[in-house]
């Protein structure tokens, strides 16, 4: 579970299985706004800081790469293998930003990376349900 708690000036970013116990980091908003902006500028080109504290730019090719090895296009799912190919993008790209961009916790780049994620499927994506299942069986929920 990640938590993202907001005390006066500094964000408390915590991991942790026990709510009682957990472990974490407490970074300024500045330390946060700066590993962001090494994540977006390692998962973009042309990366822009537009002035209403939005962002654009446009996916580089190695990251694209990573969506479509993940979520094939024009294929029939339900919504349980829509959720493991959407973890398995996250779990790709973090690790991959971790392995890339130096300076950056890993809690941080799991924060970023699964908004990141949400904004592509959004954008580039488009999910449409289908009366046909998952698979070419009978099955009398589908008709």
């Amino acid at each position: 579970m990640i938590t993202v708690k907001y005390e006066a000036d500094v964000i408390c970013l915590m991991t942790s299985e026990d709510e009682e116990q957990p472990e974490g980091i407490v970074l300024s908003p500045r330390q946060v706004e700066r590993q962001f902006t090494r994540i977006k500028k390692y998962l973009l080109q042309n990366f822009e800081e537009l002035e209403d504290e939005s962002y654009r730019g446009d996916i580089k090719p190695e990251i694209r790469t990573i969506f479509e090895k993940h979520i094939p296009i024009g294929e029939i799912m339900d919504e349980e293998m829509l959720q493991v190919m959407i973890a398995s993008v996250v779990a790709d790209l973090v690790k991959d930003v971790l392995d890339n961009v130096r300076g950056v916790d890993a809690n941080i780049a799991m924060v970023f990376v699964m908004d990141f994620v949400n904004q592509c499927l959004e954008i580039i994506y488009s999910l449409e349900y289908s009366a046909q299942g998952p698979s070419d069986d009978f099955d009398p929920a589908y008709g």
